[in-house]
């Protein structure tokens, strides 16, 4: 075996391990979502009556409240840990929040996952706060698409504040939210029709993220401070 045979075999023993290394890239990322209790801001803006749903057929895992539940569909590639309470970095965000009068602590979680490219993530399921009966029409449209009336498709109840987040990687960490917040119509009049008791905002995003940088994500009605660290 000459030396020249060697090196290749060395060289693509390092590649392989390299390719094996880039494809299971770890983060850990942290969120809080929160509501702002001073409702003037979102009704100053026109807001569509039948925003649509957000579509949660690819989410491997969902949060719902102080409980996460693994979704029954694994991929090897894809792997999620929950952190505990006493793992968080952003405690004193938290604390700010529940301390403040206009707004209030919705979910404080975090986790680790596989890091993959856009079309190959997974999307985190969210389903948090109060529970709602859904008396409205039933509209489907997927993110950044058209709206679509489907009666199949739309839930028996709404949670306060639902949706999907999907973090994925390439030159920069990319966070794609399709976020629904539904909260009782404060314009509904005692003869209004069931469907106008409540009223939803729909926030479709999608934004560049820095590790080790807090960002905002910014909403009339909700914000969400989420932080992200590579994982060794």
């Amino acid at each position: 075996m000459t030396y020249k045979y060697l090196l290749i075999l060395l060289i693509l023993s390092i590649s392989s391990s390299l390719a094996q290394a880039a494809s299971t890239t770890k983060y850990r990322f942290e969120i809080i979502v929160f509501e702002y209790t001073n409702k003037q801001n979102s009704a100053t803006e026109a807001w569509p009556d039948n925003p649509g749903y957000p579509n949660y057929a690819k989410a491997i895992f969902s949060i719902s409240g102080k409980k996460t539940q693994v979704a029954s569909r694994q991929n090897p590639n894809i792997n999620f840990q929950l952190l505990q309470p006493s793992q968080f970095i952003l405690k004193k965000e938290a604390n700010v929040i529940k301390r403040s009068s206009s707004r209030k602590l919705l979910l404080h979680s975090a986790w680790i996952q596989s890091m993959q490219s856009k079309s190959r993530a997974y999307p985190v399921s969210v389903k948090i706060g109060k529970s709602y009966n859904n008396p409205g029409n039933a509209y489907n449209n997927n993110a950044f698409g058209d709206m679509v009336k489907s009666p199949s498709l739309a839930p028996a109840t709404l949670r306060q504040l639902e949706g999907t987040i999907k973090i994925s990687i390439s030159r920069y960490l990319h966070v794609w939210t399709d976020l629904l917040y539904t909260t009782p119509n404060a314009y509904a009049g005692a003869d209004s029709d069931s469907q106008s008791s409540l009223k939803s905002y729909r926030h479709v995003d999608h934004r560049k993220m820095r590790s080790k940088e807090l960002h905002y994500i910014d909403n009339p009605n909700f914000g969400i401070l989420i932080y992200a660290l590579p994982v060794k």
